[in-house]
């Protein structure tokens, strides 16, 4: 079954989405730094206690090559 939009709908729905990014972009501006540190430190933890941390190291070496062939290149 396919649901059709009409234009109207279509404006209306697209306004909302704006809305609500314009929301969360406040939000976000709105957070003090210490939550952000706070927030990103909750992340890491939750990250370790599932197990993460060794598949998200896997690639680490990788992108430190990369890292350094982009400075060099660069001239940083």
């Amino acid at each position: 079954m396919v649901l059709m939009l009409t234009k109207e709908e279509a404006i209306q729905y697209l306004e909302r989405w704006r809305l609500v990014n314009a929301r969360i972009t406040q939000e976000i501006r709105d957070t003090s730094p210490k939550e952000k540190l706070r927030e990103t430190a909750v992340m890491f933890e939750a990250a370790h206690s599932l197990g993460w941390t060794d598949s998200l190291a896997q690639g680490e070496e990788e992108a430190r090559a990369r890292w350094i062939l982009l400075k060099e290149r660069l001239g940083v």
